[in-house]
């Protein structure tokens, strides 16, 4: 049913566009005939394109038929050669090259500071070079210029570069003279001095031939001289003190750091005790600033006489009710006190006592109340949290108690097998 209705649509619009359906038609027509005729009379001639010179040969895969016989073969094509013009312009264009190439790092062939370059072949070509060269003290087959003694002369020295070009018919060379002029290295200040006592030292070395062992100064004139690989050693004694400084700084802020932590577990568990402590004081008509300066003088006949370590709130509470007793606004002492602390709740506290102090609170005592509940109920859910940790920190001990009394029982067992 739906090949039909596919084929229903195709006759509508053939129908449809007749003319150019008929032109399609014709036009496949004409080219499948032409096709035929090509595979049964031969393509004609094919073209096989060589590689330019310099770039080698190339090999391309024909394919030869008769009478039912088809062989494949492949055809090397050896690069193409110059034409005579060609070749010209080649030799021309390769002197350039060499040219340039001798130029390098130097304003002019007719100054010559710098090392040159010196080349064997050009490039995306089959031209090759030879050299002759008039004085290679000045100016060696590397390239090197040996100028480093000159002082104010200079040496002209010639090359001779020969391009030969070569294929199966023929051999044809062409050469071209270049002048150079070797001129002293350009040398600042610093550098000059440098090199001086760098001959001072190959002097130096010239004349202790026969001693096993060289003394070499550590300064010559204004420049200083060191081997290399030389460490002063006590460079590393100083940079092993500031190493060992930061590891100790870093243990001391990491220390620090736990310090901070167990004070504020601390903190939070006597939250419950103080907030308990300022509801009686409270209640027994004191304010709070004095229900606060109650509360560190207990603390501190508490203290007196007892090995324990000193506990974190209580010591920044006596700091608070010394400021107060300096003068410091009560609002500016409970900020503080809660920016020492970080602590949600203690600075929760702080706030309500802000309040109390500045504006005033009927409320106070209440939510007072309602706040040590919660508190009582938090420092029972940390105990639990404690309970916890304690209980997971102790799993790796029995467990290692645990293969120990097995490696007990199992190993004397085993060994009575075997035996």
């Amino acid at each position: 049913m739906l090949i039909t209705k596919y084929v229903e649509k195709i006759k509508k619009i053939v129908q449809n566009e007749k003319k150019i359906f008929l032109i399609f038609l014709a036009t496949g027509t004409i080219f499948f005939l032409i096709g035929c005729a090509y595979g049964i009379f031969g393509s004609g001639n094919f073209i096989l394109e060589r590689n330019l010179p310099g770039n080698g040969s190339n090999s391309w895969q024909v394919i030869l038929k008769n009478h039912g016989e088809r062989e494949c073969h492949e055809l090397e094509l050896s690069e193409k050669t110059y034409t005579q013009e060609e070749l010209e312009q080649a030799f021309e264009d390769g002197f350039s090259y060499i040219r340039k190439k001798l130029l390098t790092n130097n304003n002019s062939l007719q100054e010559i500071r710098e090392d040159v370059e010196i080349v064997w072949s050009i490039p995306d070509t089959s031209l090759r070079v030879s050299w002759e060269f008039e004085d290679e003290s000045v100016l060696d087959m590397e390239g090197v210029v040996y100028n480093d003694d000159f002082v104010d002369e200079q040496k002209v020295n010639h090359l001779k570069a020969t391009l030969s070009y070569e294929d199966e018919e023929r051999e044809v060379k062409k050469s071209k003279v270049y002048t150079l002029v070797i001129c002293p290295k350009l040398r600042n200040e610093g550098q000059a001095k440098i090199y001086q006592a760098w001959k001072k030292m190959i002097s130096i070395e010239n004349d202790t031939k026969n001693q096993a062992q060289v003394s070499m100064p550590g300064k010559i004139g204004e420049t200083k001289i060191a081997k290399k690989g030389t460490k002063n050693p006590f460079f590393l004694v100083t940079a092993l003190c500031i190493f060992v400084a930061l590891l100790w700084i870093l243990r001391r802020l990491e220390e620090e750091k736990i310090a901070m932590e167990q004070r504020k577990k601390e903190a939070k568990l006597l939250y419950p005790d103080i907030i308990w402590q300022f509801v009686l004081l409270i209640e027994a008509g004191h304010t709070v600033p004095m229900a606060w300066k109650k509360i560190v003088e207990d603390y501190y006949k508490k203290r007196e006489g007892m090995t324990e370590a000193k506990r974190y709130v209580y010591e920044q509470m006596a700091t608070s009710a010394r400021a107060m007793e300096l003068g410091v606004s009560y609002d500016q002492v409970f900020r503080d006190f809660a920016n020492t602390m970080r602590l949600k709740s203690y600075s929760k506290l702080m706030t309500l006592f802000s309040q109390t102090i500045t504006k005033g609170s009927k409320n106070m005592l209440q939510i007072l109340k309602e706040e040590e509940n919660q508190a009582f109920f938090e420092r029972l859910e940390e105990a639990k949290r404690l309970g916890e940790e304690a209980d997971t920190k102790l799993l790796l001990p029995m467990g290692l108690m645990l293969l120990n009394i097995l490696l007990l029982l199992m190993i004397p067992a085993y060994m009575q097998f075997v035996s």
